[in-house]
């Protein structure tokens, strides 16, 4: 298992992205804005149920009792973000 809260965490590596996508080319910023938004959410709901290894979940659970109205995206990094992305749907 990995310590938490992760540095940077899911919402900083999004909003990195972003940043750098505006810095190259303006004329699609609502755009990414919209998929980089749809991400985050979708990571946020998805983590629970698909993203976590079994002896991760009582961290899980854990961590929305403590503060059940912080995104997990700002307490989870990279290595549950790439999780996201290699999951079959």
């Amino acid at each position: 298992m990995v310590p938490l809260p992760r540095t940077p965490n899911v919402a900083q590596i999004l909003d990195e992205y972003l940043n750098s996508k505006a810095k190259l080319s303006d004329s699609s910023d609502g755009v990414v804005a919209e998929v980089v938004e749809g991400l985050r959410t979708y990571f946020d709901q998805a983590l629970g149920m698909l993203l976590l290894y079994r002896l991760e979940r009582a961290e899980y659970t854990d961590q929305l009792n403590q503060q059940p109205d912080q995104p997990m995206s700002s307490v989870y990094g990279a290595e549950h973000l790439l999780r996201l992305f290699g999951t079959p749907l």
